[in-house]
């Protein structure tokens, strides 16, 4: 999605979708929660990083964290 940078960032904010957009199953798991910093800024099932799963321990493979798809000059933009 391109914004047009003219105008007014709150009104750009409120253009955004709210809520959930894909399923957070992993995140929303019992075992998880604890693992969010904010029980609204979770990642997506489709786009988390996966971390290799201790023996023995259920859910060890969840961190609250996704992949993005950016080009280096979007990488820029956004930091």
């Amino acid at each position: 999605m391109i914004y047009n940078i003219n105008v007014p960032e709150p009104l750009l904010l409120q253009a955004l979708p709210r809520g959930f957009l894909a399923p957070c199953t992993a995140a929303m798991n019992g075992d998880n929660k604890a693992k969010n910093r904010f029980a609204n800024i979770l990642p997506y099932d489709h786009s988390r990083v996966l971390l290799s799963e201790i023996d023995g321990e259920p859910n060890s493979d969840y961190i609250n964290a996704s992949y993005l798809n950016v080009s280096v000059s979007e990488y820029l933009l956004y930091t």
